[in-house]
């Protein structure tokens, strides 16, 4: 049985600790530093709850949607990063 769960989670580790964590700490990076000093239209200061839970329910969620996203563009992120792609033909050749 612990195999089984061992299989099942070994392919998840990966994209945990590769792509949703990173980019938790991003988020939660953001929302700390950045976030307050933005200025909110009046339309949501009613929807806008003094709790934690939501917020901290929308991040997870946020989290999870962005990793899985940037999981799936990881090969053309990763060519533009390592040069092969969007270089002019000139400077790459």
């Amino acid at each position: 049985m612990g195999d089984i769960a061992r299989g099942v989670l070994g392919g998840g580790w990966a994209l945990l600790v590769g792509w949703i964590l990173p980019t938790a700490l991003n988020l939660a990076a953001y929302t700390l530093a950045i976030a307050p000093s933005l200025h909110r239209p009046t339309v949501l200061d009613p929807r806008w709850t003094a709790s934690y839970g939501p917020t901290a329910l929308l991040m997870f969620v946020a989290a999870v949607l962005l990793g899985l996203a940037l999981n799936a563009l990881q090969t053309p992120l990763y060519r533009v990063l390592e040069g092969y792609a969007l270089w002019p033909t000139a400077a790459y050749e």
